[in-house]
């Protein structure tokens, strides 16, 4: 064999490098503080926006048969302010409201599991 490679390969397993200690450091002290605020914020807000995209239609709707049908339905109402809207006008702002909330919803569930998936794909890259 030959004697120069010998020295070279031995002097190749004695280095150390501190880069690989510093990026997991760097990778679970950044994971640990976007996570605090990140998976928190969007796992509340997706599922809340998707639950009340379907119930506001159907509460809008519940009002505008109860006016239909001269019933009052107590604690629904669409309201901005002090001033009430019309059930028929509710109605069709409530399908409105409730398509940008289930859509809103939607979209935030879907950043909740790209980042689930970055986390998940940088830390598997950082273990190789």
């Amino acid at each position: 064999m030959n004697s120069a490679r010998i020295e070279e390969s031995s002097l190749n397993t004695t280095k150390y490098s501190n880069e690989k200690p510093t990026r997991t450091i760097t990778f679970y002290l950044g994971t640990f503080f976007s996570g605090i605020f990140v998976v928190p914020i969007l796992g509340i807000i997706a599922p809340t926006f998707i639950f009340f995209g379907v119930i506001t239609p159907l509460l809008g709707f519940v009002k505008l048969i109860g006016y239909l049908f001269n019933f009052t339905v107590p604690y629904v109402s669409f309201q901005i302010g002090d001033f009430e809207l019309n059930p028929i006008i509710g109605f069709s702002l409530s399908i409105v409201v409730g398509l940008i909330l289930y859509f809103v919803g939607k979209e935030a569930w879907k950043l909740l599991l790209k980042y689930g998936k970055y986390i998940h794909h940088k830390r598997m890259e950082l273990e190789r």
